[in-house]
């Protein structure tokens, strides 16, 4: 496991930064002031954990970039659910569901935010999906980057930041490995299997039907 990455900026100075500095930060919500996750990020590797509004923890999140999985924790239940990235939009393709989406991102400028020099970027994506009325839906997203290591210290979803969120009481540096590792003792719930054999069903249908339609 590598803990010491250097970040990636783009070569475009009117892209958005891409980094894998090391570091540990907490989230929070502008408009109520309350913790909303803590999160780890170690060269491909990140950990989050979710917060309610009365302060406790909701679940933890670990991707593993060596894997391709996402692992969402249980404490409670002591199990590891398994996500494989890949499979993510499998049932949606073969469904016969199709998206088509636009992405225009645009530079506004520098700002200071949290007592940091950022760089504000903002990304209107358009999608319309092959169901429904098909009417295509517009969304926007701010984000304001660091302008030294390039992590995101301030994001916002709508026209008018209906929700926002800030980076506060950042360190930066290598992470423990730990916190990137599964419990031990904890039961793995891989979900690999099931959605291959759902896939596979869908699949089945699907095919049926085409040849009945000869």
């Amino acid at each position: 496991m590598l803990l010491l990455l250097s970040a990636l900026f783009s070569v475009n100075a009117q892209e958005p930064p891409k980094s894998k500095t090391p570091h540990y930060c907490e989230s929070y919500d502008v408009r109520t002031e309350k913790l909303t996750s803590k999160n780890w990020l170690s060269g491909e590797h990140v950990r989050g954990e979710m917060y309610d509004e009365n302060g406790k923890m909701t679940q933890v999140m670990i991707y593993r970039a060596d894997s391709a999985k996402t692992y969402i924790v249980d404490h409670d239940k002591k199990t590891c659910t398994v996500f494989p990235v890949s499979q993510q939009n499998g049932y949606s393709s073969l469904a016969g569901i199709t998206t088509t989406k636009t992405v225009k991102t645009e530079y506004i400028g520098e700002e200071i935010i949290e007592g940091r020099k950022c760089k504000h970027f903002r990304a209107v994506t358009s999608s319309s999906m092959n169901i429904g009325s098909g009417a295509p839906s517009t969304q926007v997203h701010d984000t304001w980057y660091d302008a030294e290591t390039g992590i995101v210290i301030k994001q916002c979803q709508g026209a008018f930041c209906d929700f926002a969120t800030v980076a506060r009481n950042i360190k930066f540096g290598p992470q423990p490995a730990e916190l990137f590792e599964l419990p031990k003792g904890y039961e793995i719930v891989d979900l690999s299997g099931t959605l291959n054999q759902e896939l596979q069903k869908i699949q089945n249908i699907q095919d049926m039907l085409k040849s009945k339609m000869k």
